[in-house]
């Protein structure tokens, strides 16, 4: 890896232009989450039953509480390794991949789970009286 100038206190880095070459692509990806939902519920806006928007509008809730509710790890992990990059600890940079991933398997397994027993318990009308 090239090691970064921190001694390095150029005003291009600080720039209007710099900065929007850095967040354009962020602000696009941001922008397009919700997309997804839109292109569902133009989907499913054109068959006659009002049951299949309703489940869209809720299978978009639980994506999007998902995808925002565990940016922590995305935004955290970044953050971090920027600043173990910066200061050229390049073992930390690993052991920071190995944490995140670590942690996002054992939440991605705990939704797998919890969605495996709820569909079970559903198919066993544990649910209904």
């Amino acid at each position: 890896m090239t090691k970064p100038d921190i001694t390095s206190h150029h005003d291009a880095h600080t720039s209007w232009q710099h900065i929007w070459r850095l967040s354009w692509p962020i602000m696009l990806s941001n922008i397009t989450v919700p997309m997804i939902g839109v292109v569902d519920v133009a989907m499913m806006g054109r068959l006659n039953d009002p049951a299949f928007i309703g489940g869209v509008g809720l299978g978009m809730m639980v994506f999007n509480f998902m995808y925002f509710g565990l940016g922590f790890l995305r935004m955290g992990t970044t953050g971090m390794v920027a600043q173990m990059y910066g200061t050229g600890q390049d073992t930390a940079i690993a052991y920071l991949l190995m944490r995140g991933v670590s942690v996002a398997l054992v939440l991605g397994g705990g939704v797998y789970s919890g969605l495996t027993i709820c569909h079970k318990c559903s198919n066993h009308n544990i649910f209904s009286k």
